[in-house]
């Protein structure tokens, strides 16, 4: 079996680093899933979509891993 992964969401990595510093600051334990407001969804899904111009090569680090595994 092979697996290969690679990172995506490296764009939005500093906000969700700086968005999860914070809610340890605060001492808040609660998890990532909730929606954002509808202004930052959108700012955040027009960042996301900047993926699909920013050049393909793989980076070292991100938001989300994805991998796929094959037999």
């Amino acid at each position: 079996m092979t697996y290969l992964g690679f990172f995506i969401n490296t764009l939005l990595l500093p906000a969700v680093a700086l968005a999860r510093a914070w809610k340890r600051l605060r001492g808040d334990g609660s998890h990532d899933l909730d929606r954002p407001p509808a202004v930052m969804n959108e700012a955040l899904a027009r960042v996301f979509a900047l993926a699909a111009v920013v050049p393909r090569c793989r980076m070292p680090v991100g938001a989300s891993l994805l991998v796929v595994g094959r037999r």
